[in-house]
């Protein structure tokens, strides 16, 4: 991506198609589709598998469901709630050793208690107190970008990924903390998901759960570097807490559940780990994404900057001044 200011040079065909995943034709035994999977999950898929609104395919002994609109989630998440919450033994036996009971992996009552002290933590109502370090973020990497010389060009998909991990690093651990673990924290996760197993051949084939699944070493190392931090950055709390500074683990280690008791050390550890992950990947990659196609339809990045620039005063901006560009 090049850095330049959006000028109107193009207008696009109004059947302008982005880019998207590869889609077979003709669906490969299954074997080929288990080991494209373990690289690349969204590989396997064929293009019938995009157009239908639900989709089901039976892999050995599991059936994978996949919902393709927002009504069929939405039925799933919520109508069929109690029904559907038990989270499949992929998503366990992967996230498990380094989220233990969080709410990644938990379900039914362990779920259901986490979440009532979670939630209101993380509740979208408290996304205007977290925007100041946001902002800030954002301009110190406008900053790095304003550095480079005219015409420079940027990993947008790295760039995103490390702007991300900083604010939500900043946002869960305070401002100080976060910066100070910040590449630490990003690291140990980027190694975690690069070394855990994509799918769970174990489960695949209906046998028992309680078999042992083969973690390498280089899964362990990630996984003690990061709860090593994650419990770090819980014994500076107080010293936080005297300054003033507001946090989501602050939030965490304050909170108590509707008998008045505390999330244990391992809770809070947890659900931190689990606030990381559930944001980091999918708003980085959404970000590139979205850089992707301002750059395809200038009117709407010259759009989106000018009602950034009405949001904004000298150097900060007002999250509630904020507008959708159209």
């Amino acid at each position: 991506m090049t850095i330049a200011d959006p000028v109107n040079e193009k207008v696009l065909p109004e059947d302008f198609i982005p880019p998207y995943p590869f889609r077979f034709e003709t669906m490969p035994p299954v074997w080929k589709l288990i080991g494209m999977a373990k690289k690349n999950f969204l590989a396997i898929w064929g293009v019938e598998d995009f157009r239908g609104r639900l989709r089901s395919r039976k892999v050995f002994t599991r059936e994978l469901v996949v919902c393709n609109r927002p009504d069929v989630v939405r039925e799933a998440f919520q109508a069929n709630h109690e029904t559907l919450q038990r989270k499949s033994p992929q998503m366990r036996h992967a996230l498990e050793p380094l989220l233990g009971d969080g709410l990644f992996v938990s379900d039914t009552e362990t779920w259901a208690k986490r979440r009532k002290v979670v939630a209101p933590i993380i509740h979208g109502s408290r996304v205007p107190g977290f925007a100041p370090i946001m902002v800030d973020t954002i301009v110190e990497k406008r900053a790095e970008w304003a550095a480079l010389e005219n015409g420079a060009q940027i990993d947008a998909l790295a760039e995103m990924a490390h702007l991300t991990a900083e604010i939500i690093c900043r946002t869960i651990f305070g401002r100080q903390l976060g910066k100070n673990y910040a590449s630490e924290v990003v690291q140990g996760f980027s190694d975690y998901q690069k070394y855990i197993d994509q799918v769970d051949m174990i489960s695949m084939f209906g046998l028992p759960e309680w078999l042992p699944r083969f973690r390498g070493n280089a899964i362990r190392k990630s996984k003690e570097r990061i709860l090593s931090v994650l419990d770090e950055i819980i014994d500076s709390y107080q010293a936080q807490k005297e300054a003033g500074e507001a946090s989501v683990i602050g939030g965490l280690l304050e909170a108590r559940d509707e008998d008045g008791n505390p999330l244990s050390r391992d809770a809070i550890r947890n659900e931190a780990a689990v606030i990381f992950m559930a944001g980091h990947e999918t708003t980085a990659n959404t970000l590139a994404w979205t850089w992707y196609l301002l750059s395809q339809s200038p009117r709407v990045a010259i759009g989106c900057a000018t009602r950034s620039r009405e949001a904004s005063t000298g150097s900060s901006t007002n999250f509630c001044g904020l507008r959708p560009a159209r």
